[in-house]
């Protein structure tokens, strides 16, 4: 082969290799992200979405993707890559992620785009502190459930802390042990410790009297 033809060769190559970059780049369409809601929903044992239309999707403000598989009553369980898909819901403020076992660290990188989300909730998620960092973009957040996230400990509190309209947020069932980090979020109305007994409740309470400590 020729110099020329091994350099044309070459060309194309890399053409088609940023090709299939940018493509994958690229936000999906409405149409895609119906038909990926559509198949994972259908894995639960109650489906919530075998009726919703493009019209629908294109003005939704909630989302539920989470719950018991009917072939095996796990839970769910949708590839963290696949949550690009959610970049399609552009109204989304609310998200209901718990009993999806595919909701790691990775997966909270395409959560934390979703910057109109003033709910999240995360039960069961296997996340861990350094997850929550990706959530950063998420300005707008007024309540965060974390419920039995187990990997979730105290070091977390300090980003969460940073959310400048977080007020309620749920520690139960999580490794935290200290949340005095917490008397920094002067927005928080609301805070689930379930059985936890943490140190710094005291020092909260003296900081924010009227929260309510449940």
């Amino acid at each position: 082969m020729s110099r020329a033809c091994t350099l044309t060769a070459a060309a194309v190559l890399i053409a088609a290799i940023c090709s299939h970059s940018r493509a994958a780049d690229e936000a999906p369409s409405l149409q895609m992200a119906l038909a990926w809601l559509k198949r994972v929903d259908g894995e639960l044992k109650k489906p919530r979405y075998a009726e919703l239309t493009l019209e629908q999707l294109h003005s939704a403000t909630e989302l539920q993707l989470g719950g018991h598989r009917a072939s095996d009553n796990k839970h769910l369980f949708v590839k963290p890559e696949e949550l690009k898909n959610l970049a399609a819901f552009t109204h989304l403020k609310k998200l209901h992620v718990g009993e999806n076992d595919g909701i790691t660290d990775e997966a909270l990188v395409h959560i934390g785009k979703l910057t109109k989300l003033q709910e999240l909730v995360l039960w069961d998620a296997p996340i861990t502190d350094a997850g929550l960092k990706h959530l950063a973009p998420l300005q707008d957040l007024r309540n965060l459930d974390l419920a039995f996230a187990t990997k979730i400990t105290t070091a977390a509190l300090a980003d969460i802390a940073k959310f400048p309209k977080l007020e309620r947020l749920n520690l139960a069932g999580t490794k935290t042990d200290d949340v005095s980090a917490l008397s920094k979020l002067t927005t928080l109305q609301e805070l689930r410790l379930g059985k936890l007994t943490p140190k710094g409740v005291e020092e909260l309470k003296k900081a924010r009297p009227t929260l309510m400590i449940k």
